[in-house]
């Protein structure tokens, strides 16, 4: 089956995160305040999302949202099934590397490090680098704010953890989540399917989870493929952004 995705020039998704977040209470201007990631699902169920484009469409949205909170116009991404692959970058803009050019002349596959970071066919490029698996998201939520340790970033971090199914273990991925709710980070997710599944009542029982700092976790379905081909970029960021700005932002600034 062919489904055509939506394809927004990614000044257009600027303006309309800009918007969005606008109309939230927060006025964005590019300068930095904060830092913008992305976590990617790759288990197998995720197969005809791939190749539909709608991977692809999500990381150009959160690149857009990203250039309008962040100032360096680079988002890390992380890819996860059951491992979580090291932090690959994507860029707004081209680079120009002779030495990437020169290795895929070589024919050889490139490292995450290697990798042409630049946005356009950026999923094409790194997903096939990656292992299909399970959907460990205890790593998967690690990862990131590990990175932001690491790094020594004191802004507040913004997270869209991308899943179309429940974890492989809802005990670890809800203690990993109480253990990460002091942090300066919040996961939105952006669930690919429909609330009435395992990971609709996974994300339910979020919302009631006790022994957190403050709720770190918000949760934005996007339907099903054909309905997520067709949903507008200003449904994507407000699903992303409500509880972020709304509630979660005022506590740590």
């Amino acid at each position: 089956m062919s489904i055509s995705m939506i394809k927004t020039p990614m000044v257009d998704l600027q303006k309309t995160a800009k918007l969005s977040l606008a109309k939230h209470g927060v006025e964005a201007d590019g300068k930095g305040g904060v830092k913008v990631r992305l976590v990617l699902d790759h288990s197998g169920s995720m197969h005809s999302w791939y190749q539909a484009g709608a991977v692809q469409r999500l990381t150009e949205q959160v690149l857009g949202l990203a250039s309008t909170l962040d100032d360096d116009g680079t988002i890390e991404t992380w890819y996860f099934e059951s491992k979580v692959s090291n932090a690959y970058e994507v860029c707004l803009n081209p680079t120009s590397s002779g030495e990437k050019a020169q290795r895929r002349r070589w024919g050889r596959r490139p490292t995450v490090a290697e990798l042409d970071p630049y946005y356009i066919g950026w999923v094409d490029r790194s997903h096939p680098l990656q292992h299909w698996g399970s959907t460990n998201y205890e790593a998967a939520l690690k990862a990131p704010v590990k990175f932001q340790k690491d790094s020594g970033d004191e802004e507040p971090a913004l997270v869209i953890f991308q899943t179309d199914g429940a974890p492989d273990s809802a005990i670890k991925a809800r203690d990993m989540i109480r253990s990460l709710s002091g942090e300066n980070t919040f996961f939105a997710f952006v669930v690919f399917g429909n609330e009435n599944d395992s990971v609709g009542d996974f994300m339910e029982s979020l919302d009631t989870m006790t022994g957190r700092v403050r709720d770190n976790v918000s949760a934005f379905f996007t339907g099903d493929l054909n309905r997520y081909a067709t949903l507008s970029d200003e449904e994507v960021y407000d699903g992303v952004l409500t509880e972020f700005v709304k509630k979660w932002l005022p506590q740590v600034l």
